[in-house]
């Protein structure tokens, strides 16, 4: 029997929670073995000590996978030809811009890093993604097998061994959560992605675009000034593939940035109706930037609409995001008519702007933080 969309919605869900249960396990037994062996050593320790330092020991061993799942990327992407863009764990962000590395501050809710490439010079219709996609859970698996070497066969201290039962651990787990296709959160991973580039050739062409046009918004340039027929979706391209999705996403966002309020709105609504896959991230940006656009062509109702509890639960998940705080900006001053909330809203877009990685948006928002401004001047008039 076919599975409905929320079984395998559902199914999707478990995926994660079985893998974690196995690793973990698995994870838990390699630990209290090297505590068996070390246990004369450790029990001269404080039970509280002893406790912190193992947990501290597994959350090293945690952000270690997820560097050496960017770098894994970062690596098979440098092998089939890719360019060096961004590379980011947590917030930290370390960016080229004119050919200097730059250390900027960046996050992304539902994701521990990303290591951002640019694809190779030559034809959009055929490049490599397979090693780019997959080369994070490689790392991972590479590591974690290693490490579990190490931990079996080379004697060391207690704490050396539960940190290598760690890293093996968390190593398998990561590797198995991004290879097996799943939406992980708001947005497909590693697995997902290289199925869905496969699937259709207008999907792999889209992916070739994102990183194209991502690598020009590194280098300065807005959207407004590339070319429109960069966003263009094709005929018959299956907008159901969430990738091929991202193009029309750009898009809207070029009309944002051309000011063409009343386009975007519509465009926004044509895609909704329309039933296309797209990605949770950027159906939650678009609902912020209908809701702008909502305020600036005076419809208040649809505005306050728009902003219900589960946007507003992403949007403080997002709290330092550019469009996010710009429509929180927006809502202050023309909904709430409180220019000190308004004020204090653009004192913390202003804080976010200097560590920013992306020029090009800052400067975008600003000029629409202006319209709402002299959409607010013209109210009053």
């Amino acid at each position: 029997m076919k599975q409905t969309p929320k079984q395998k919605q559902r199914f999707s869900q478990l995926i994660p929670f079985v893998i974690f249960l196995f690793i973990g396990g698995f994870g838990g037994y390699w630990m209290g073995r090297a505590l068996a062996r070390g246990s004369a050593s450790l029990s001269e320790l404080p039970d509280a000590l002893a406790f912190g330092a193992l947990f501290l020991l597994f959350i090293l061993a945690l952000y270690a996978q997820i560097i050496l799942h960017e770098a894994g990327h970062l690596v098979f992407g440098l092998l089939t030809g890719y360019r060096f863009c961004s590379f980011r764990v947590g917030s930290l962000m370390l960016i080229k811009e004119d050919g200097h590395l730059r250390l900027k501050s960046f996050s992304l809710a539902g994701t521990g890093g990303q290591c951002v490439m640019l694809p190779p010079t030559r034809s959009a219709e055929r490049f490599p993604f397979v090693w780019y996609n997959l080369g994070g859970s490689l790392m991972n698996f590479l590591i974690g097998a290693l490490s579990l070497l190490l931990y079996s066969f080379v004697p060391m201290h207690p704490f050396g061994s539960v940190f290598f039962a760690a890293l093996a651990a968390t190593g398998f787990a990561f590797g198995f959560m991004n290879a097996i296709p799943l939406r992980v959160g708001l947005l497909d991973n590693d697995g997902s992605n290289i199925r869905l580039l496969r699937k259709d050739p207008h999907a792999a062409n889209a992916f070739y675009w994102m990183l194209d046009i991502h690598g020009q918004l590194a280098s300065g340039l807005r959207l407004r000034d590339m070319p429109e027929d960069w966003f263009i979706t094709p005929d018959g391209a299956d907008t159901n593939n969430p990738i091929t999705s991202t193009i029309e996403v750009y898009a809207i966002n070029r009309l944002m940035d051309c000011h063409a309020f009343p386009a975007a709105a519509a465009r926004i609504r044509a895609l909704f109706a329309s039933q296309a896959a797209i990605n949770g991230i950027h159906r939650n940006l678009l609902r912020c930037d209908q809701a702008f656009c909502c305020m600036l062509l005076d419809d208040t109702d649809a505005a306050k609409q728009e902003l219900d509890e589960p946007l507003r639960k992403f949007m403080q998940s997002m709290k330092r995001f550019p469009s996010v705080l710009r429509t929180q900006y927006a809502e202050a001053l023309l909904l709430n008519r409180d220019p000190a909330k308004a004020d204090a809203i653009l004192a913390k877009f202003d804080r976010m702007a200097k560590k920013y990685p992306y020029e090009s948006d800052i400067a975008s928002e600003r000029e629409l933080i202006q319209a709402a401004q002299e959409k607010h001047a013209q109210n009053k008039t």
